[in-house]
């Protein structure tokens, strides 16, 4: 079977890794800030080369490296951007705010999308994954000509050419996971059965196994006593 090769951006221990490697793919190339993380991701992933440093200053050093390789084009892009800085405030509010010179303080975490859009561009995968918070999709960032722009937007100005964009809120707990964990599940595709795929309204999230109603005949939401408390205590 012919390899379909993965670059990790925001990799940290790799947790997101694991369904990569359960899918059947082979993850190259990984980018993390921090050294610790950077060491511990090295141990669980040792196979996978590791960039470590800030992706705005290894940018470059991370499309030579991927392009080193001679594989072509990455079957994905896996990133996952910080997500402390993303807003709860709506983006009307945000844009008002900035037009009246009341401009937020801003959180350099949330341009780090941008050295990523100039990755994904140069290297063209035919997937990209972007997993972050919910208040993802109402986070304005500032561009490098310092104009404001949503950032769902930013990414889909900048890749509509070639990638057809679905951003769904998908909640853990609805997959049997003991946890209300809610996440927004950015996912672009180029490839011309993907964009089928979404020009049909369809989703790559799978169905709902759990609800907190039990609506519809699904399960009830796992429990954490329920998913670990059969295990003997710490003690």
């Amino acid at each position: 079977m012919k390899h379909r090769y993965v670059l990790s951006l925001f990799s940290s221990a790799g947790i997101g890794e694991l369904g990569i490697k359960a899918a059947g793919l082979k993850i190259l190339l990984s980018n993390e800030l921090l050294e610790s993380r950077c060491e511990l991701y090295k141990e669980n992933f040792p196979e996978t080369e590791s960039i470590c440093g800030d992706i705005w200053s290894e940018k470059e050093k991370i499309i030579k490296t991927w392009q080193s390789y001679g594989v072509g084009e990455p079957y994905m892009i896996y990133a996952t951007p910080p997500c402390q800085g993303m807003s709860f405030n709506g983006i009307g509010k945000l844009l008002s705010e900035i037009r009246a010179g009341r401009r937020p303080k801003e959180d350099p975490r949330n341009r780090l999308i941008i050295p990523t859009v100039d990755i994904i561009k140069t290297l063209r995968p035919q997937w990209v994954i972007l997993e972050n918070v919910p208040t993802m999709e109402n986070t304005i960032i500032r561009l490098e000509d310092n104009t404001y722009r949503n950032i769902i937007e930013f990414i889909r100005e900048e890749l509509s050419d070639e990638y057809i964009l679905k951003a769904e809120k998908v909640n853990c707990a609805d997959f049997g996971i003991p946890q209300t964990r809610i996440r927004l599940i950015t996912i672009l595709c180029r490839s011309p059965k993907g964009k089928m795929h979404y020009q049909n309204e369809q989703t790559y999230i799978p169905a709902r196994t759990h609800s907190e109603t039990c609506e519809d005949g699904l399960l009830p939401w796992v429990t954490l006593k329920e998913s670990i408390g059969r295990l003997p205590t710490l003690e």
